[in-house]
């Protein structure tokens, strides 16, 4: 395989692990929203928990046996970077930056 179709491969597992990322952090934002209107929110966390993480884990799974350890290298780095991006977009309450008068 030459240089450039490997980088672009490795490009698009960033970029599947990101969009991975996108969608277990949106799944996550959608249960926390619905957490008070349920009337069983432990089943509602639990259940939301194993399909995000089915979601992600078949993804990386499809990752690791077609495109071997680097692109499940860079499919991760993708789902963190999102995580990061989304953290310091909206930080989780109590780590905000202080404000000063």
């Amino acid at each position: 395989m030459s240089e450039a179709s490997t980088l672009l491969t490795i490009s698009a597992a960033a970029a599947a692990g990101a969009l991975l990322g996108l969608l277990f952090f949106q799944g996550l934002w959608i249960t926390i929203r619905n957490l008070q209107s349920v009337r069983h929110p432990a089943v509602l966390m639990l259940g939301s928990l194993l399909l995000r993480f089915a979601v992600v884990l078949g993804g990386f799974y499809l990752l690791a046996r077609y495109g071997g350890w680097p692109h499940l290298l860079a499919a991760a780095a993708g789902l963190t970077l999102v995580r990061v991006l989304l953290l310091r977009r909206k930080p989780p309450p109590g780590l905000e930056p202080e404000q000063k008068p």
